[in-house]
């Protein structure tokens, strides 16, 4: 940087003109005295000669050799500051610049610092590696945690639901045991009712298939009287010998109280109406009959149609009797071959005689057959004493 400083010069044919010459800083003699001399401004003037002839002369100056010589030590003296301190500032910028290059780029520098930082950043990388792996470690570890939990729950869960369920199991096996002994146990007793329904059964055929008392069995005591007005037996007697009917009980109402029912042991009747009176054991607190027919499929004509349907029963005193009427039934073909009929009027009263009126039959309008007929109650004590 160039500085001015301002300078008089006077000559004779100007005067008091100021000329203006740079000031380059050096420091010479002159210059320096002039510094000593509080910068006192320096005029050149005319001595006895031309200024453009180059006789100038320093006005207040004493020897020209000694300013000189004090102002080119200054000079030099300055000069070698400003080098020492263009040098610094040259060096001050390289390292600087080498500092800037070296953090810049930190791997394109070989070197004890370059090595430093190599190792820093190795090892920050490493660190920063190993964090990241560890966390990445344990993200996964709490993810699988995570999963192992939810896994171990949805198990609880479902161990639950299996015992829930064993539970339920073991309580519809219990029902199913107890089920199973009441099975049993129903099983045995409707094994021993079935047999006792049996026994009965097998009873009621050697007891007369009823399991009651006849007091109109004419084996007992029991026999046929007369019959009812308007009846007459269906056919001639099998057989005759000099005039006398034989086995004439086959077809006569007196097979209605005997203990045989083979196919025509039976008092047929001509038509669907008729009636027999019989005396029973003795006298009889009657409260059931019984009415019996064989089967159709045993029959000689294939059907049942010749068995009675409707009928009443009337119990009687003595033969002169009136009659007190004791119920009225009807015999189903489709039920059990022997029928017993309670009495629709119970009575406290006995009976020394039944009669029996039929009013129909199941269809046959040529004759009907009484195959069986019974009388069931208790003997009056009083009575036979």
């Amino acid at each position: 940087m160039v500085h001015h400083r301002r300078v008089s010069i006077s000559n004779q044919s100007t005067t008091g003109s100021e000329y203006y010459t740079p000031y380059h800083g050096y420091y010479t003699r002159l210059s320096a005295r002039q510094s000593t001399l509080h910068h006192t401004p320096l005029t050149f003037t005319e001595a006895g000669g031309d200024p453009q002839n180059g006789s100038l002369v320093l006005e207040e100056s004493e020897s020209h050799s000694d300013q000189f010589s004090i102002a080119s030590s200054y000079c030099f003296r300055g000069l070698s500051d400003t080098l020492t301190e263009l040098e610094n500032k040259e060096t001050y910028e390289n390292q600087l610049q080498k500092e800037l290059v070296r953090y810049q780029r930190p791997m394109d520098c070989d070197g004890p610092p370059c090595n430093n930082g190599k190792r820093k950043w190795f090892k920050n990388g490493g660190i920063v590696l190993v964090v990241a792996v560890v966390g990445w470690y344990i993200n996964n570890v709490r993810i699988q945690l995570s999963d192992l939990k939810h896994n171990i729950e949805a198990a609880d869960s479902r161990i639950a639901d299996i015992a829930d369920a064993r539970l339920d199991t073991l309580h519809k096996l219990s029902e199913v045991s107890n089920m199973l002994h009441d099975l049993r146990q129903n099983q045995a007793n409707y094994r021993q009712t079935i047999q006792n329904i049996i026994e009965q059964e097998i009873d009621k055929i050697y007891t007369d298939k009823t399991g009651r008392t006849d007091f109109a069995l004419e084996s007992a005591g029991g026999r046929i009287v007369k019959l009812s007005p308007g009846t007459e037996n269906y056919g001639p007697p099998k057989s005759s010998l000099l005039g006398f009917s034989l086995c004439d009980g086959m077809h006569g109402p007196r097979a209605m109280i005997q203990t045989g029912t083979s196919p025509g042991e039976c008092w047929a009747f001509k038509g669907s109406n008729g009636g027999v009176i019989v005396k029973l054991l003795g006298p009889i607190k009657i409260d059931a009959v019984s009415m019996e027919h064989i089967s159709k499929n045993i029959s000689p004509s294939g059907d049942s149609t010749t068995a009675p349907k409707d009928f009443t029963v009337w119990g009687l005193k003595s033969l002169t009797d009136r009659g007190a009427l004791l119920g009225q039934f009807t015999y189903n073909i489709d039920g059990s071959l022997v029928q017993t009929f309670n009495l629709q009027q119970p009575t406290h009263d006995s009976f020394d005689f039944v009669e029996l009126r039929v009013s129909s039959n199941h269809g046959n309008s040529d004759f009907t057959c009484v195959y069986r007929f019974r009388v069931h109650g208790a003997m009056d004590q009083l009575k036979l004493k």
